[in-house]
């Protein structure tokens, strides 16, 4: 089993040092080891293999792009005697 000092593990993942202490600390995202005294914080140490799972836990898939739709009949369903300007041209006449 391979721990990882947080720098190590910045390095590894190719990712900030205190984005790797926020995910441990405050996030409490990322699995780790605290190793130390009790009532102390202690050293953190992170599994290469915790760190890679977490890291594919992030991945995010493309959208799917929707087709585009024509602009022409997208309003069909709307009634033209119901919408408000057919009352507003008929009070003006």
């Amino acid at each position: 089993m391979k721990l990882l000092t947080v720098k190590e593990a910045a390095a590894a993942s190719g990712l900030s040092e205190s984005l790797i202490y926020l995910w441990t600390g405050t996030e409490q995202r990322l699995r780790h080891i605290r190793v130390g005294k009790a009532g102390s914080r202690g050293s953190i140490r992170i599994r290469l293999a915790d760190l890679e799972a977490f890291i594919e836990e992030q991945t995010v898939e493309p959208a799917q792009v929707p087709k585009k739709r024509s602009a022409v009949g997208t309003f069909r369903h709307i009634d033209p005697r119901r919408s408000g300007r057919s009352r507003l041209n008929a009070s003006s006449n």
